[in-house]
Protein backbone atom coordinates (compact mmCIF):
# COMPACT_ATOMS: atom_id res chain seq x y z
CA UNK A 1 0.00 0.00 0.00
CA UNK A 2 1.27 3.40 -0.86
CA UNK A 3 1.58 6.19 1.77
CA UNK A 4 -0.84 8.32 0.22
CA UNK A 5 -3.51 5.90 0.18
CA UNK A 6 -3.33 5.03 3.84
CA UNK A 7 -2.89 8.84 4.72
CA UNK A 8 -6.30 9.47 2.68
CA UNK A 9 -7.76 6.50 4.23
CA UNK A 10 -7.40 7.83 7.72
CA UNK A 11 -8.61 11.25 6.69
CA UNK A 12 -12.01 12.02 8.35
CA UNK A 13 -14.10 13.55 5.44
CA UNK A 14 -15.43 16.96 6.41
CA UNK A 15 -18.78 15.72 7.50
CA UNK A 16 -17.36 13.18 10.17
CA UNK A 17 -14.81 15.45 11.47
CA UNK A 18 -16.80 17.93 12.60
CA UNK A 19 -19.76 15.04 13.36
CA UNK A 20 -18.86 15.57 17.62
CA UNK A 21 -19.31 19.08 17.76
CA UNK A 22 -22.40 20.84 18.43
CA UNK A 23 -24.33 22.14 15.33
CA UNK A 24 -24.32 25.98 15.16
CA UNK A 25 -27.05 28.07 13.25
CA UNK A 26 -25.94 28.89 9.89
CA UNK A 27 -25.13 32.30 8.93
CA UNK A 28 -28.70 32.83 7.17
CA UNK A 29 -30.16 31.66 10.45
CA UNK A 30 -27.92 33.89 12.43
CA UNK A 31 -28.82 36.91 10.50
CA UNK A 32 -32.06 36.72 10.02
CA UNK A 33 -32.35 36.12 13.96
CA UNK A 34 -30.27 39.55 13.81
CA UNK A 35 -32.08 41.23 11.16
CA UNK A 36 -35.57 40.32 13.75
CA UNK A 37 -34.02 41.43 16.72
CA UNK A 38 -32.78 45.02 14.91
CA UNK A 39 -36.51 45.37 13.51
CA UNK A 40 -38.08 44.60 16.83
CA UNK A 41 -36.00 47.01 18.74
CA UNK A 42 -35.59 49.70 16.26
CA UNK A 43 -38.19 52.00 17.64
CA UNK A 44 -37.60 52.16 21.18
CA UNK A 45 -33.81 52.68 20.02
CA UNK A 46 -32.11 49.83 21.14
CA UNK A 47 -30.74 48.21 18.43
CA UNK A 48 -27.00 49.43 18.83
CA UNK A 49 -24.55 46.79 18.68
CA UNK A 50 -24.28 46.17 22.79
CA UNK A 51 -27.81 45.52 22.58
CA UNK A 52 -27.89 43.43 19.80
CA UNK A 53 -25.11 41.27 21.43
CA UNK A 54 -26.46 41.39 25.06
CA UNK A 55 -29.81 39.87 23.13
CA UNK A 56 -28.04 37.21 21.57
CA UNK A 57 -26.19 36.08 24.83
CA UNK A 58 -23.31 37.36 23.02
CA UNK A 59 -20.19 39.49 23.97
CA UNK A 60 -20.06 42.57 21.68
CA UNK A 61 -16.47 41.65 19.84
CA UNK A 62 -18.47 37.89 19.13
CA UNK A 63 -20.99 39.43 17.80
CA UNK A 64 -18.87 41.62 15.45
CA UNK A 65 -16.91 38.69 14.42
CA UNK A 66 -19.99 36.31 13.47
CA UNK A 67 -21.68 39.36 11.88
CA UNK A 68 -18.64 40.24 10.14
CA UNK A 69 -17.66 36.74 8.78
CA UNK A 70 -21.76 36.21 7.75
CA UNK A 71 -22.24 39.68 6.20
CA UNK A 72 -19.03 41.50 5.35
CA UNK A 73 -19.78 44.32 6.71
CA UNK A 74 -19.04 46.29 10.49
CA UNK A 75 -22.13 45.75 12.39
CA UNK A 76 -22.56 49.19 12.51
CA UNK A 77 -22.78 49.09 8.79
CA UNK A 78 -24.79 46.31 8.82
CA UNK A 79 -27.56 47.73 11.31
CA UNK A 80 -28.07 50.78 9.60
CA UNK A 81 -28.92 48.95 6.19
CA UNK A 82 -31.36 46.75 7.85
CA UNK A 83 -32.60 50.52 9.31
CA UNK A 84 -32.57 51.61 5.41
CA UNK A 85 -34.54 48.59 3.90
CA UNK A 86 -36.98 48.55 6.70
CA UNK A 87 -37.36 52.54 5.57
CA UNK A 88 -37.74 51.77 2.11
CA UNK A 89 -40.12 48.54 2.91
CA UNK A 90 -42.75 51.75 5.12
CA UNK A 91 -41.99 54.37 2.38
CA UNK A 92 -43.46 52.05 -0.16
CA UNK A 93 -45.82 49.88 1.42
CA UNK A 94 -47.09 52.31 4.33
CA UNK A 95 -48.18 55.13 2.11
CA UNK A 96 -50.57 56.28 5.14
CA UNK A 97 -47.65 56.48 7.34
CA UNK A 98 -45.71 59.90 7.01
CA UNK A 99 -42.33 60.43 6.24
CA UNK A 100 -41.09 61.57 9.96
CA UNK A 101 -42.95 58.74 10.95
CA UNK A 102 -41.50 56.06 9.34
CA UNK A 103 -37.72 57.43 10.47
CA UNK A 104 -38.77 57.34 14.05
CA UNK A 105 -40.26 53.34 13.49
CA UNK A 106 -36.73 52.98 12.08
CA UNK A 107 -34.69 54.26 14.68
CA UNK A 108 -34.17 57.55 14.17
CA UNK A 109 -34.77 60.54 16.65
CA UNK A 110 -35.29 63.69 13.77
CA UNK A 111 -36.46 63.98 10.51
CA UNK A 112 -32.90 65.17 8.77
CA UNK A 113 -30.73 62.49 10.57
CA UNK A 114 -33.18 60.14 8.36
CA UNK A 115 -33.22 61.53 5.36
CA UNK A 116 -29.51 62.11 5.44
CA UNK A 117 -28.59 58.44 6.13
CA UNK A 118 -31.39 57.55 3.73
CA UNK A 119 -30.22 60.01 1.11
CA UNK A 120 -26.53 58.54 2.06
CA UNK A 121 -28.17 54.95 1.37
CA UNK A 122 -30.20 55.40 -1.96
CA UNK A 123 -28.89 58.43 -3.22
CA UNK A 124 -32.41 59.90 -2.65
CA UNK A 125 -34.39 61.33 -0.48
CA UNK A 126 -37.45 59.09 1.15
CA UNK A 127 -40.12 61.88 -0.03
CA UNK A 128 -38.73 61.81 -3.68
CA UNK A 129 -37.76 57.60 -3.27
CA UNK A 130 -41.75 57.44 -2.21
CA UNK A 131 -43.00 59.35 -5.10
CA UNK A 132 -40.55 57.36 -7.18
CA UNK A 133 -42.23 54.23 -6.10
CA UNK A 134 -45.79 55.46 -6.05
CA UNK A 135 -45.29 56.23 -10.20
CA UNK A 136 -43.98 52.96 -10.72
CA UNK A 137 -46.79 51.26 -9.47
CA UNK A 138 -49.41 53.41 -11.36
Amino acid sequence: MKKEDHDIRHQRLPHEAHAHLPRRPSHDEFVHNVVRLIIASMPARRHGVAEIASSLSLGEQTFRRHIFAATGLAPKDFITSVQMREAARLLIDCQDVRIRDVGCRCGFDDASAFTNAFKKCYGMGPRQFRNLHNDEAE
